[in-house]
């Protein structure tokens, strides 16, 4: 059975139709796999699925955020912000369907804890571009520290609206799920490089 949120899901305006859930163990703490993931700078090094960002909208954090610090540089991910995430080609060969960019917003960036006490983090966002009858995409990311230090990296990518159940009958979301594999396991070579990909 797949794993869920240790919080609950923000926004909660829509049930999903299909869930695209990835999981990946990496030997180092929470706050090293969070920070390249907000840092868009560091996309090209690691994300094999969106290998660059380009924000476009950000208000201002809140200086009492408790990951203020994190929100300092222009092109890091923070709530509220919006920002276009680019495919690569490889993401566009693969599922034929996909665009060459897409629009999303944060929705949250969050400090969280499990019931036995472990420290962690959440990154929320959605899909901006589509009709939300049509299409309704939300990604919830969790950042949770394990009894050796390091870092389970769990995400639920999660569809919902009319055209969701296309992609789950044609197993687009399987392909989808390969590419978000391919991306973890990038960034674990990242962040346990420290900070440098492993060679291929």
């Amino acid at each position: 059975m797949t794993p869920q949120p240790l919080l609950p899901r923000q926004p909660g305006d829509f049930k999903p139709i299909t869930t695209i859930y990835n999981h990946i163990t990496i030997a180092s703490p929470p706050i090293a796999v969070v920070t390249p993931l907000i840092d868009t700078t560091a996309w090209p090094s690691w994300n094999t699925f969106n290998p660059s960002a380009k924000i476009f909208h950000r208000p201002e954090p809140e200086a009492s955020h408790p990951l203020a610090s994190l929100f300092a540089s222009a092109e890091c991910l923070a709530p509220g912000v919006k920002f276009t995430e680019f495919h690569s080609e490889e993401a566009r060969k693969m599922v034929k369907s996909i665009n060459e960019n897409e629009n999303i917003e944060i929705i949250a960036v969050d400090e969280i804890k499990t019931d036995d006490g472990k420290k962690g983090y959440r990154v929320v966002w959605r899909a901006l571009d589509w009709n939300g009858l049509l299409m309704k995409t939300r990604r919830i990311q969790e950042f949770v520290e394990n009894e050796s230090g390091g870092t389970e990296y769990d995400s639920w990518t999660e569809l919902g609206g009319l055209f969701s159940y296309p992609l789950k009958w044609s197993s687009i979301d399987k392909k989808i799920a390969v590419l978000f594999d391919g991306a973890f396991k990038s960034l674990k070579e990242f962040v346990e490089g420290g900070g440098t990909v492993a060679a291929k």
